[in-house]
């Protein structure tokens, strides 16, 4: 029986222990302990004076994994819903009305073939713009990626350059992996690419020359920005979304 009690005290022990050095790890800036990676992206564009836009993703989703959206319109209108095709909501992570641009999360897609159909519906047809969603799946190795940082912005004047067109840094607390988006705010703008000063693990142009998103996966904590090169044009609207794993 003595025997018996030690070792449960011990087992109490250890899973203390654990706990400490988790807690520990988690406020030194290292997550949950896992890796963040990069699965997929897609883009959705929608005609002029749509009231919705979507994005499809294929092959499907995987269940558990993180996504991220942003959405850009053009006409005094707000955002009614993001959801995927079991009716699963997307939590709002900036709104700026104002500038036509909003991100939106769902930490945990249910996966398949209904949950890889999302749907953003707008309070009224975008009269203004075609509207555009642009959306990555993420995976987090450890289950456990928390929203870390994020930012819209809004550049008015000239971009002509490289890495002109910037997201502005935001400062990670952990080995992030973060989705940048850009886009004109007037479509006939020149176009432009993503940008030289960071090695992005995904740059995707979806064939239109104004939108652009790209990803990155960082090896430590620190200032990051997402960069885009632009041939000419003005007024841009860009943003970053960073998950800690």
């Amino acid at each position: 029986m003595q025997v018996k009690a030690i070792f449960c005290c011990l087992l109490l022990f250890l899973g203390s222990l654990q706990e400490i050095v988790t807690a520990r790890r988690r406020a030194a800036g290292g997550g949950g302990g896992g890796t963040a990676s990069f699965v997929t992206s897609r883009d959705g564009f929608g005609s002029l004076g749509s009231s919705t836009v979507a994005v499809t993703f294929s092959p499907n989703l995987t269940a558990g994994n993180y996504i991220i959206c942003t959405v850009f319109w053009g006409a005094a209108v707000t955002i009614s819903s993001v959801q995927d095709g079991t009716s699963a909501s997307f939590t709002a992570i900036d709104t700026d009305n104002t500038n036509r641009t909003a991100t939106y999360r769902l930490a945990s897609t249910a996966g398949g073939a209904s949950a890889s159909t999302i749907t953003v519906t707008f309070s009224a047809a975008d009269s203004g713009d075609n509207p555009t969603l642009l959306c990555q799946q993420w995976n987090d190795s450890g289950g456990t990626f928390t929203l870390d940082v994020h930012k819209t912005n809004r550049q008015a004047g000239s971009v002509a350059g490289t890495n002109t067109v910037t997201t502005g840094n935001v400062t990670t607390t952990g080995k992030d992996g973060c989705m940048a988006t850009a886009e004109t705010v007037g479509q006939s703008n020149g176009g432009f690419s993503a940008g030289t000063d960071i090695a992005w693990v995904d740059r995707h142009n979806p064939g239109q020359n104004f939108i652009l998103q790209e990803s990155f996966v960082q090896s430590g904590a620190g200032a990051i920005a997402g960069t885009f090169s632009a041939t000419s044009g003005s007024d841009m609207r860009t943003t970053i979304v960073c998950l800690k794993p």
